[in-house]
């Protein structure tokens, strides 16, 4: 397992020995460093990818080592200017095929030499994107942003409809696309957005969804959710109240 905080620390963690060790990325975070917060962390074919505030993006080279992949069109700002890009999520399908997701319809895609701004209709909030089979990728955000493409064709808004709702993060997972709202999990089934209704009392409390070969899990600020297809299971928090009608 792999954390990283605000500040770009990374903690391996794994249950085969136990062992945990931390690595920090140099520059960094506010408190221990001075290009700003770091907001998400993915393995991407067989190397570690961060990305944060700032433009903000790095590749771990080996044991402690991350190096900057900044390089233009991206570019760091002095963090009072206001004029800063913040990248809220990096994925993609290896080493030369990397996307980022951020601010003000923030998307470039790194072919593993350089970056290149895939331009939008949208000036929204970019806050998840997601990489799926070969070359399926699926952005959410503010205002109602729900993109699919890629690199080489472009992307299209598939809901088609004005709306004041942020997706914070979308998982796909059999034949829907699942999205973490603040009102409640979401998901778009090809036609429309939809509530997910799962029968649960109450319902799903979610920020966050991700998928895993054959479960869904849905997480709130205290609401753990797991879908396998057919059931959806609450999941109690041991250091939490059980959560209850």
């Amino acid at each position: 397992m792999v954390s990283l905080s605000k500040e770009g620390e990374i903690e391996f963690w794994t249950t085969k020995d136990g062992i945990s060790f931390v690595e920090k990325i140099p520059d960094a975070g506010l408190r221990l460093g001075n290009l700003g917060y770091m907001c998400s962390i993915r393995e991407i074919g067989n190397t570690l990818f961060a990305c944060g505030y700032n433009s903000q993006v790095y590749m771990r080279q080996s044991v402690g080592v991350w190096r900057s992949l900044v390089s233009a069109p991206l570019q760091h700002h002095d963090p009072m200017s206001g004029n800063q890009i913040n990248l809220n999520w990096i994925d993609g399908f290896s080493e030369r095929d990397v996307y980022v997701a951020g601010n003000k319809g923030a998307l470039y895609h790194w072919n593993g030499k350089m970056w290149r701004k895939i331009p939008l209709a949208i000036d929204a909030h970019l806050e998840c994107i997601r990489c799926y089979g070969v070359d399926e990728v699926w952005v959410c955000g503010k205002n109602g942003t729900l993109l699919t493409g890629n690199a080489a064709r472009g992307f299209q808004d598939v809901t088609h409809a004005e709306s004041n709702e942020t997706f914070w993060s979308l998982a796909k997972f059999e034949d829907k696309v699942y999205l973490g709202t603040l009102k409640g999990l979401l998901a778009y089934d090809g036609r429309a957005i939809k509530p997910v209704v799962t029968g649960l009392d109450p319902e799903v409390e979610t920020y966050t969804v991700d998928s895993t070969d054959g479960a869904l899990w849905s997480i709130g600020t205290k609401d753990l959710v797991r879908f396998d297809g057919k059931t959806w299971t609450r999941i109690d928090h041991p250091d939490n109240p059980p959560i209850r009608p």
